[in-house]
């Protein structure tokens, strides 16, 4: 990472399928012997992927219900500009638009208890803290 001249870690996360990647980089940087390990927590590496998995569902979930506003916005656009007539207003579009309207409020409230518990995983996480480089390799000696 950039660190204009300053000191600091860096910590690079690496898959089995990166090892070769990871190999060249460390002869480029003359550690034909790699880096050291830093040893981590199993329980807090679990909490943090189930953390990120619901941020995930959160920002899929969010970013459909902003593109399916942004396309109906688009439509009405379209229809003004085109002097079109609007849709009929007959039963079945009221029974379209009705079934519609409940599904959004259902997503929309699927989504806000996602957030609910996204805060609630994030007030539990047990975050390391450390400052140094040796901060970090004590706490993942001491199991944290």
């Amino acid at each position: 990472t950039a660190r204009a001249s300053a000191s600091g870690i860096s910590i690079a996360l690496i898959e089995p399928n990166e090892h070769k990647s990871y190999r060249r980089l460390s002869f480029e940087l003359d550690r034909p012997d790699g880096f050291s390990d830093l040893p981590l927590n199993v329980n807090v590496l679990t909490r943090a992927k189930e953390i990120l998995s619901l941020a995930r569902q959160i920002d899929k979930a969010t970013h459909s219900k902003e593109r399916k506003h942004a396309n109906k916005q688009w439509e009405r656009r379209v229809v003004e500009q085109m002097d079109l007539p609007a849709d009929s207003e007959d039963e079945n579009d009221d029974d379209m638009a009705s079934s519609s309207r409940r599904h959004e409020e259902r997503e929309h409230a699927k989504i806000e208890r996602q957030k609910r518990e996204l805060k609630e995983l994030l007030q539990r996480y047990d975050r390391p803290q450390a400052r140094t480089p040796a901060d970090i390799t004590a706490q993942g000696h001491r199991g944290r």
